[in-house]
């Protein structure tokens, strides 16, 4: 019995929990716009997931500690906005909602990130620009769009 009430209370529910992406994307269908979003970050670049530690979330507390934040090092493959070195370490939001994802140690991302103090900021998130870096995912365009606004930027190889 209760679990016919549980389904049908989730049937007439009319808050929906799924994530939405209308609000981010620009002209571009499922994407922002790459030239908006190469003013707004402070770093963009491809790179490789070397190393992940997860943050730990202090569910008592009433706002985000350094600390809550997943911990990400990547491998610098290429790079059009930003000062950095052949690796970069990430303060990631974590997956705590249906629309934060989880970066993976050796997958490849293309990363628009910010700086927030001295901590480089970024998250992996349904809507968000920062994704993997396959054809499927569209980084193409971005990578196209990106070498006309940065071409003097744009590195094979980050220095280390």
């Amino acid at each position: 019995m209760k679990s016919i009430v549980l389904a049908f209370s989730l049937l007439i529910s009319s808050t929906s929990f799924a994530c939405t992406c209308s609000q981010y994307w620009g002209d571009v269908p499922n994407r922002p716009g790459v030239e908006k979003l190469f003013s707004a970050s402070d770093v963009i670049v491809v790179g490789t997931a070397i190393s992940y530690t997860a943050g730990n979330i202090d569910d008592s507390a009433s706002s985000f500690a350094t600390s809550d934040f997943d911990t990400v090092i990547f491998e610098v493959q290429e790079q059009w906005k930003g000062d950095l070195q052949a690796t970069i370490t990430v303060r990631a939001f974590p997956n705590i909602t249906s629309c934060n994802e989880t970066f993976k140690v050796g997958t490849t991302y293309l990363l628009y990130l910010s700086y927030s103090k001295e901590d480089l900021v970024g998250g992996l998130t349904t809507c968000g620009a920062t994704r993997e870096d396959t054809l499927r995912r569209g980084t193409a365009w971005d990578k196209a769009v990106l070498d006309g606004l940065a071409p003097n930027n744009q590195i094979s190889n980050a220095q280390g």
